[in-house]
């Protein structure tokens, strides 16, 4: 028999962590500039579109968007945001 318990608990090391990114400037949301993580998120973070004009101009996911005051997105034509 065969036992991977061991491994387990080095394998969720592995995993992406959720983080909270919050956008910095305006700009495109696949520029790590625009972010304050220096990043860019996926599907798994939290996002917050802070006071800024974020343009999603690709396909960019997140688990949660949340704006606020003055936060605004642009898409354009080939732009689609999904949530995770």
């Amino acid at each position: 028999m065969i036992r991977y318990f061991g491994i387990l608990p080095l394998l969720l090391l592995l995993l992406p962590t959720p983080q909270k990114i919050t956008s910095q400037k305006i700009g495109d949301w696949a520029n790590a500039q625009t972010w304050d993580c220096n990043c860019i998120p996926t599907g798994q973070d939290t996002v917050v579109v802070a006071h800024d004009s974020i343009t999603i101009s690709t396909e960019v996911s997140c688990h949660y968007l949340k704006s606020e005051t003055g936060g605004k997105l642009h898409f354009t034509p080939t732009g689609k945001l999904a949530f995770e």
